[in-house]
């Protein structure tokens, strides 16, 4: 034998290294956290026992599992290609999800619904089974679900749909149920640039009007949600009827989208901004995540002193 590390070690070294390359960005946020909590407290004996239990909150379940997961987890077998194909499935979909801020929302429900269909197909919903145990039974029913609904799918691509959650919103609710879902309609008006949002800010001071800036963007997945559920409700719509509703688009978040946000000091979406009558921002009552149609009344509510 050589000098050198068992090849095994080497193997175990190098799956930690990319292990931890991968969970390094999603532990990213929960750290930020912690050490933003630490440095205001001020106290190094918290901050180092808080560390301690992030990381042995993380390092305690993977050395348990690597320990006696021989010994509780299933045995090897035909399941594992089937979990391999699910996975694969999955990934896809995260793909698509991806795509969708670029594509336009009918040739998306086209392409679940093929991403449906295949995996319907595979299952075996197209197969005749007779004698099929429990297990390749309702594999077969998930599959014909899922060939049903991307038949539903396709149907809602070819009406113009563009929510996979709501294919048959034209066919069913015309623009009310468009409305709804918050794709077609929105109580804010859209500004592009520092100046249009300077300017549209002036006139509503002029006005004695207050205003209310909303930072959105299509990546941005709570800001989607917005729209879709607290942005089109009519209760939200008359709570803004007399405030200046404006929206900055930050989609493509060029140069020019940077220096608006830099100015405005907007880490990033979804970011609203409260302006009183007279012009001046309310930088107290600045509402940075989601929050749900009530929540954001009496944000609003709070924000204008009303």
């Amino acid at each position: 034998g050589g000098g050198g590390a068992p090849p095994r070690i080497w193997g175990a070294a190098l799956l930690g290294f990319l292990s931890a390359l991968i969970v390094g960005p999603c532990l990213a946020p929960p750290l930020a956290g912690a050490l933003l909590y630490i440095g205001s407290s001020g106290d190094p004996l918290l901050g180092g026992l808080a560390l301690f239990a992030l990381g042995l909150g993380m390092g305690l379940p993977l050395i348990l599992l690597g320990t006696v997961g021989g010994g509780i987890l299933p045995r090897p077998g035909p399941w594992m290609d089937e979990v391999r194909v699910l996975f694969g499935v999955i990934l896809i979909g995260v793909a698509w999800w991806l795509l969708a801020r670029i594509l336009p929302g009918p040739v998306m429900l086209a392409m679940w619904a093929a991403l449906l269909a295949g995996y319907g197909v595979h299952l075996g919903a197209l197969e005749r089974r007779r004698r099929a145990s429990g297990a390749l039974r309702l594999a077969q029913a998930g599959g014909m679900l899922a060939l049903i609904y991307a038949g539903i799918l396709l149907v809602g691509a070819a009406s113009g749909a563009k929510d996979p959650l709501r294919p048959l919103g034209p066919l069913t609710g015309g623009t009310a149920a468009a409305a709804e879902s918050g794709a077609e309609h929105t109580v804010f008006r859209r500004v592009d640039g520092l100046e249009e949002l300077e300017a549209a800010l002036a006139a509503a001071a002029r006005a004695g009007r207050p205003a209310v800036v909303d930072f959105y963007a299509d990546w941005c997945v709570e800001c989607v949600r917005m729209e879709r559920t607290v942005f089109s409700r009519q209760r939200v719509a008359d709570a803004l009827s007399d405030v200046a509703a404006l929206q900055v688009d930050v989609t493509e978040y060029g140069t020019a989208d940077r220096a608006l946000m830099r100015e405005f000091g907007v880490i990033g979406p979804p970011t609203i901004l409260f302006f009183g009558a007279g012009g001046e921002e309310r930088r107290d009552h600045r509402l940075i995540g989601e929050v749900d149609a009530e929540g954001f009344i009496a944000h609003l509510d709070r924000a204008l002193a009303r």
